[in-house]
């Protein structure tokens, strides 16, 4: 058999490696003398083809349209705001009532509502059945914050007990794949994904702008990883920022919101946040790899080691 196979690839005037006449078969041999004929070398030496490993996908999340607001269309951005919290404080809250029975309990209760002003004794809370004073020497607790309240009543006053927050869980876990991020302003690089203020570039240099905020995910190997870009109005420090995953939300100014949709809420947990802003600091919150930087000067993100590097 193998003496036919050669004088076959001889007759084409090809010569076959030993390593390559072994690879041969009847069910391969035409295919195989194909590839000689193509291969226009002297010595037949086949390699077998590896698949070629898929480059990541790149997705960006985009946000509703700027529009001319009107009064209630910040109702209705606040309603948006406090439906998305109050699911993710539901996953972490039991029992459950409304603010108008809280009130009303003879008991302890547990109820979620948006803060609306604060109060000599601490806050008042709302949601769509009315609102109640609750009695917290919590500091923690701003305007707009969608939080949970568990504790004792009286006299139509709940008195706190627990502030739960939509917060990451601990037991979060992040899966990321084996490649790394840079995070820059400016727009050239070699190899790998770049991310500017403005835009996403992959492997293949192909440019996908982002808004502000950028939800970017980046899909390799099964596994999904997450990057939000935030360019805020006024400077935030880092206390501020690590809040804001505690709130699960950016807390913008006003002027931010152009929507009734809210692109603020951190309804899925990033495994990078990228703050753009001209103090340079890194931090890891709850496995979310945190950045600050106004990208001037690089920074390479390793997702598989969590680790950030300035490129100085």
């Amino acid at each position: 058999m193998k003496e036919k196979i050669v004088e076959q690839f001889l007759k084409e005037g090809v010569l076959l490696s030993p390593e390559t006449l072994e690879k041969i078969t009847e069910t391969n041999l035409e295919h195989m003398l194909e590839k000689g004929k193509k291969s226009k070398s002297f010595v037949f030496s086949f390699q077998e083809e590896k698949p070629e490993k898929p480059e990541p996908v790149i997705e960006v999340r985009r946000p509703q349209k700027r529009q001319k607001l009107q009064p209630q269309d910040f109702t209705k951005y606040y309603n948006t705001r406090f439906e998305g919290l109050r699911d993710i404080l539901l996953k972490k809250t039991e029992d459950v009532v409304s603010v108008a029975n809280a009130k009303k309990s003879s008991s302890a209760i547990a109820t979620i509502g948006m803060v609306r002003e604060q109060t000599q004794r601490g806050f008042i809370i709302e949601d769509t059945t009315g609102n109640a004073e609750v009695i917290s020497k919590s500091e923690d607790v701003g305007i707009d914050d969608v939080i949970g309240v568990k504790g004792a009543v009286k006299e139509e006053k709940l008195f706190a007990e627990e502030i739960i927050w939509p917060d990451i869980s601990m037991s979060h876990k992040h899966y990321r794949p084996d490649f790394t991020l840079t995070l820059s302003e400016k727009t050239e690089h070699k190899d790998g994904i770049l991310i500017t203020p403005e835009a996403v570039y992959g492997f293949d240099k192909k440019k996908t702008s982002i808004p502000n905020p950028g939800w970017i995910t980046i899909s390799k190997d099964s596994i999904i990883t997450t990057i939000l870009v935030y360019k805020p109005e006024k400077k935030a420090t880092q206390k501020e920022v690590l809040s804001w995953l505690r709130k699960r939300h950016l807390c913008p100014d006003k002027n931010q919101i152009r929507g009734t949709d809210d692109p603020f809420l951190i309804d899925i947990i990033p495994d990078v946040l990228w703050i753009v802003s001209d103090e340079r600091w890194t931090d890891n919150y709850k496995t979310v790899i945190i950045v600050s930087s106004d990208g001037n000067v690089p920074a390479e993100v390793n997702l598989a080691a969590g680790e950030v590097v300035f490129q100085d």
